[in-house]
C-alpha cells in the first residue's frame, strides 16, 4: 500500500532539485514568457524558482528580488540585470532567508510580478506550504506584487500541505505541466483563475 506523505513533509533542497526536473524547466520558460526587460520580479526560495531566475536572467535591466541564497549566488556572475537578496535569518538545512528582516524588506518594494513555489494545492483551492517559517515572506511577496503567479510541478496538485499561504483565486495564474489528467485540470479550473500548462 503506497503511503501518502504528511502535509508537514518537506524534501531537502537537493532532494527537490533532482524531482521532477524537466517539468520544472518547462514550467520556468512559461513563466519567462511573462517577464519583460525593465521588469522587477520577486522569486522565492525553492527549486522550481531556481529555474524562473535561470529563465529570466538573460534579460535586460531586469531587477530579482530573493530570499533565496543558492539561486542569488548562481546568477550573481550574470552580466544583465541586477539581485537583490532580501536579508534576514537563514532557515537551517535550506538555502532561504526568513523572518521579519525579509518580510519587512519585501512590504517596502514593489514588483511587477512575484513568482511563488508552494508544497501543494487542494482540490479546495488551497495554496499550502509545509512549514510556517516561509508563511510570512511568501504572503508578503503576493501582497507587494502587481501580478502573481504561483508555480507548482503536476505532482503537487491535488495535495493539502501544512500551512494555507493564499487561495488560488487570490492569484493571477497558476504555471503548472503538462502531466495533470483531464479530470484534475476540470477540477482545477472551477477553484482558480488561468492555468497554464
Amino acid at each position: 500500500m503506497r503511503m501518502e506523505k504528511s502535509t508537514a513533509y518537506e524534501s531537502q533542497y537537493q532532494e527537490r532539485l533532482d524531482q521532477q526536473q524537466q517539468e520544472k524547466e518547462k514550467i520556468a520558460l512559461e513563466a519567462a514568457r511573462l517577464v519583460k526587460n525593465g521588469d522587477t520580479v520577486f522569486i522565492d526560495a525553492g527549486t522550481t524558482a531556481f529555474f524562473i531566475a535561470k529563465a529570466i536572467s538573460h534579460l535586460e535591466r531586469i531587477t530579482i528580488i530573493t530570499n533565496d541564497l543558492f539561486t542569488a549566488a548562481q546568477l550573481e556572475m550574470r552580466p544583465s540585470g541586477r539581485i537583490m537578496v532580501t536579508g534576514g535569518m537563514r532557515r537551517s538545512m535550506y538555502h532561504e532567508l526568513v523572518g521579519a528582516v525579509a518580510e519587512d524588506f519585501i512590504r517596502s518594494t514593489h514588483a511587477d510580478i512575484a513568482f511563488i513555489g508552494v508544497d501543494g494545492i487542494d482540490w479546495m483551492g488551497n495554496v499550502c506550504i509545509a512549514n510556517f517559517d516561509e508563511m510570512g515572506i511568501k504572503r508578503a511577496m503576493l501582497q507587494s506584487a502587481a501580478r502573481k503567479v504561483i508555480v507548482a510541478d503536476h505532482g503537487k496538485i491535488g495535495h493539502a500541505a501544512l500551512v494555507r499561504i493564499c487561495y488560488l483565486k487570490d492569484a493571477d495564474c497558476l504555471i503548472t505541466d503538462d502531466g495533470l489528467s483531464t479530470d484534475h485540470l476540470k477540477k482545477l479550473k472551477k477553484v482558480g483563475n488561468d492555468i497554464v500548462l
